[in-house]
């Protein structure tokens, strides 16, 4: 999921260039083998809608339902300032199921609520659970974040800790922070990525991050 954050913090231009698409199946879909060609076929009916669809680029992440069943985020790039989605249309290229989006307008939550080791969800009864519960539905081995041609790369620069607050070498980066997400029991699961200064410096003075590493992606 760290690919993930960093072609998303690359290519994120603001709200008004940025749609967050949800696709999910009528028939549900516990093959994730069985998805790549509905999500080629949507792409290319997408793509032909209008003159600025043309342009844009995704970046996909499928994530399982609690039973297991898939359903596809799509964060679509635009060239071009694009007004609020209509479900509508996109659900002219999505004959398979329900359609839902909006402007992505908040780019360190979404990736966030994307990454299944950091991302809350709520459950029934208002209670809210994590989306750790169904990592045993995700495949081995596979390549889990999916995106179209086009996409821009990441640039990122390491600095030493105690440059990290630096604005002459930081400004126009987006500031990262990896530290590690511990279980109930102690064992190191995975890590967590910060997107934005004020919290990098917030995990700092608490004393967190200092068994990770601290870097500035070019925004």
């Amino acid at each position: 999921m760290r690919r993930m954050q960093s072609l998303l913090c690359a290519n994120y231009r603001g709200e008004k260039w940025t749609w967050f698409v949800t696709l999910t199946f009528a028939e549900k879909v516990y093959d994730l083998e069985k998805v790549h060609r509905p999500l080629s076929n949507f792409w290319r009916r997408f793509r032909r809608l209008s003159e600025q669809n043309a342009g844009a680029r995704y970046l996909c992440v499928p994530e399982p339902h609690h039973d297991g069943a898939w359903h596809l985020h799509l964060i679509v790039f635009f060239e071009v300032e694009m007004p609020e989605p209509q479900p509508e249309e996109i659900r002219a290229c999505w004959k398979l199921g329900s359609v839902r989006a909006r402007r992505a307008d908040d780019a360190y939550g979404l990736g966030c609520y994307l990454n299944p080791l950091t991302a809350r969800t709520e459950k029934a009864g208002g209670e809210t659970g994590s989306k750790r519960d169904r990592l045993g539905f995700y495949p081995p081995n596979k390549q889990l974040v999916w995106h179209s041609k086009g996409m821009k790369k990441p640039t990122v620069r390491r600095y030493a800790k105690e440059d990290c607050e630096l604005d002459d070498l930081l400004e126009g980066y987006r500031l990262r922070a990896q530290y590690p997400l511990l279980s109930p029991d102690g064992h190191v699961v995975g890590t967590c990525t910060t997107a934005t200064r004020q919290t990098l410096n917030k995990i700092i003075e608490k004393g967190r991050g200092r068994r990770g590493h601290v870097g500035a992606r070019r925004c």
